[in-house]
């Protein structure tokens, strides 16, 4: 019922050396980088991060394309290496036991640059943070875990800056380390039931054995498997005209179960980004099929009564994009299914 297709974009290797703290401090921007689908692998590299600094990396990703897709990120790969102890690092281990890696102290962040300006995440000038620098997520954290970057429209490109900020704690056992990792961009385009069928088998992955959530992803997957039920469906872009607003109604229960998790400090962090991600999954899959039915009703346009709906529908999926700006994911399905159902009276005025 439901196809999929995915396009690795580009792999980059990234070498970042702790060094000590006011042993001169720099900070390089890799970048822009842009992406090609005949060449696409990219090689910034970073190095010279000292505690508090912080380093970015800007990818340009274009949509060849002639349809939407949707965009993801994973880092890959993460390997930490001594790279020799040297003094101080020597002391320090002289006088502590534990062992570490830089990858637990640096911390990730990623947003959309809308304003050109790539030093900084500016909201109010329409940048958009997908993982905000100050959530303390560090590299450990997400090391394989898809991170949502949002839809590419058809012929457009998007700016992407990914950003690296070493803890101003980090103490001298850094001393030369470093760090490489590969950075995974996936471009996917698939009907509705594609994104969710993806959504249940990232769910699958992501139990962690510990009884509580567990039960939750499985409610996640019980009324996503809902909304996949054959009788609501015509194809994997079109909803039955009777039934098909149940799919909405199971979408959000499974947002409701996702958002329970991502508020659940008990949750790790791996699984919370993973909750994000399947989210952003499900409501593409909404919007793509309120989509597809505005431009169905707009072929009636003329009719006084299908204006006036599709005028309705246009507006609720204006609304789909200012709750995802807040993070207001239930509101976002709601939107999605009050698009489709305007569509669904338009067709129905049709003469």
């Amino acid at each position: 019922m439901w196809k999929k297709s995915s396009i690795l974009l580009c792999v980059t290797a990234l070498a970042i050396t702790g060094i000590l703290a006011g042993a001169g401090t720099y900070a390089n921007f890799g970048g822009p980088y842009t992406i090609d689908f005949s060449s696409p692998t990219v090689a910034p590299v970073i190095s010279g991060l000292n505690p508090g600094e912080t380093v970015h990396i800007v990818i340009m990703i274009p949509n060849p394309h002639y349809a939407s897709i949707l965009a993801h990120i994973r880092l890959l790969n993460v390997l930490c290496d001594e790279n020799s102890i040297v003094e101080p690092e020597q002391e320090w281990y002289d006088e502590h036991s534990v062992r570490n890696d830089i990858d637990s102290v640096i911390t990730f962040g990623l947003w959309i640059d809308v304003d050109g300006d790539t030093s900084g995440c500016n909201t109010v000038a329409g940048d958009q943070w997908i993982k905000d620098e100050t959530e303390g997520i560090h590299i450990n954290d997400i090391d394989g875990t898809p991170i949502p970057i949002g839809t590419i429209n058809a012929g457009e490109t998007m700016t992407v800056v990914t950003s690296y900020h070493m803890d101003e704690e980090t103490e001298n056992w850094a001393q030369s380390d470093t760090m490489t990792f590969d950075i995974e961009y996936t471009l996917s385009s698939s009907g509705a039931p594609g994104h969710k069928q993806e959504a249940i088998e990232e769910l699958e992955q992501a139990k962690t054995g510990t009884k509580k959530i567990d039960e939750k992803i499985d409610k996640a997957i019980y009324h996503i498997e809902r909304s996949l039920d054959e009788k609501y469906w015509v194809d994997d872009y079109h909803l039955d005209p009777k039934h098909g607003n149940k799919v909405f109604d199971e979408e959000k229960n499974a947002v409701i179960e996702l958002q329970h998790l991502m508020d659940d400090k008990d949750t790790p962090p791996p699984v919370k980004v993973l909750c994000q991600s399947t989210i952003y999954k499900l409501i593409e899959a909404d919007s793509t099929l309120a989509h597809k039915a505005y431009e169905d009703a707009m072929a009636l346009a003329g009719n006084e009564k299908v204006d006036k709906e599709l005028e309705q529908c246009e507006g609720e999926l204006a609304k789909v994009d200012e709750e995802l700006v807040k993070f207001n994911y239930e509101k976002a399905v709601d939107h999605c299914k009050k698009a489709w159902e305007h569509a669904q009276l338009a067709l129905k005025e049709a003469p």
